[in-house]
Order: C-alpha cells, then structure tokens, then sequence
C-alpha cells in the first residue's frame, strides 16, 4: 500500500529527469517524431497535431482539477459547519480522565488535540490534521468503562496522518479510478495498521481486552442504528 501510495504522490520519473538532465533538454528542445507516410500511426499523429491534443488535455484535467477542489471545499465546509453544531467538548468523566493520561504519558499536547462528544456522529473517528478532534458519539458516552475508554482513546490517538496525503492523490488524479478505489481501502489499512501498532508488544491479557472493548462498541453501534 505504500508503494502503490508514494508511486502516485511522488513524481520519481521527474526527479530522475533531473538527475540526467532529461527535464532541461525537454524544455530547451522540441520533440521530434519520425513516422512513415501513409501509415495508420501518421494519421493518427497528424490528428492530434491538428486538434492540439496535449492541449486540449492538459485544459481538461486542469477543469477537472478546479471542479473537484470546489466540490471538496464545498463538503468539508457543511462538514465542518455540521460538527460544530452537533459537538461539544468533553470537560469531565472517564473520557476525560482517559483522554488527559494518555497525552500525558505519549508525550503530546493535550490542548492541540479536542475531545468532543457529537449527537450526529454514529462511530468514534478523528477529524483535522493540524488540530485534531477525536468525535464520540453521544451514545458511548455512559457505555463503556474506563480500560474500554482508554483502548479507545489510544486508538484513535495512533492514526497515521495520511488523509492529507490521499486528498493530493485524489486531486492529481481525479479522472482515475483506481484513485478512487485506494481511498477506500486506505480507510481499513489505517484501522488495521493502528491495531498492529497497539498489539505489537501487547501481552495476551491486554489483547483480550482490546478485541472485547472493540466488539462492545460495533454492539453499541448496531444497536444504536437499529433504533434509528
């Protein structure tokens, strides 16, 4: 997943340009095709000299490029608007409590990440990627005990930032489908990669733990969205 990742964000084929000048011969020089006479690949080529086909291209994915960036900026913003109505901020009780340990003892800055409860939010997720928000649905609050809490919490704490690094990947490439289809698998190696870091140095007891604080929650939301 890195590597098919890193291939679609990094342009390895310009930074090798570089190195064996092939970007500036490319700028200086204009590209000569040599193709027979009356030959299907001249008509083609012709074709698209004609019709300026790397121009009318590049102009397509430019648009592309602008309509996708407004439609994202679009979401995120009744996104954002929609948890700021539905949200608020979690001052006191075991997620609290869980929530102060845990940054305490990993180092981070507790007032650079937000503990929220959210009416709207059916599963605990975190949103942002300079100032992080970890969202608990209304529901969870009262549900789980303090080492359920904490296994949460730290959970979500481990998340790789990497949904920047997507947004690019989607924005460069948004006429790819298999762009598309990354950014959905990308959601589950995220979770499992989380779950492998938490359980790497885990003993048997802590895994125990953790697989029932997960099936609690899923429980909790499947009850919760058959009620609703």
């Amino acid at each position: 997943n890195k590597i098919v990742f890193f291939a679609f964000v990094i342009p390895f084929f310009y930074i090798w340009g570089l190195v064996d000048r092939t970007n500036e011969y490319l700028t200086q020089n204009d590209v000569l095709v040599i193709v027979e006479q009356g030959t299907l690949k001249k008509a083609v080529y012709s074709l698209k000299e004609t019709i300026g086909f790397a121009d009318k291209i590049s102009l397509f994915w430019l648009v592309g490029l602008g309509i996708y960036l407004l439609i994202y900026v679009v979401n995120y913003a009744v996104f954002v608007n929609r948890i700021r109505k539905q949200t608020w901020e979690i001052e006191t009780g075991i997620w609290r409590e869980q929530f102060h340990t845990l940054c305490w003892s990993n180092g981070l800055q507790e007032e650079r990440i937000r503990l929220a409860a959210s009416s709207g939010q059916q599963q605990v997720c975190t949103v942002g990627v300079f100032h992080k928000t970890i969202l608990v649905p209304e529901y969870l609050l009262e549900k789980l005990n303090e080492s359920e809490t904490g296994i949460i919490l730290r959970h979500e704490l481990t998340h790789v930032p990497l949904k920047i690094g997507m947004f690019m990947l989607c924005s460069l490439n948004w006429f790819n489908p298999l762009v598309y289809y990354l950014n959905e698998v990308l959601a589950e190696w995220i979770e499992l990669s989380c779950d492998e870091e938490m359980l790497a140095f885990a003993d048997s007891s802590y895994k125990h733990e953790y697989v029932n604080a997960l099936i609690k929650v899923m429980e909790e939301q499947r009850e919760q969205d058959e009620l609703s």
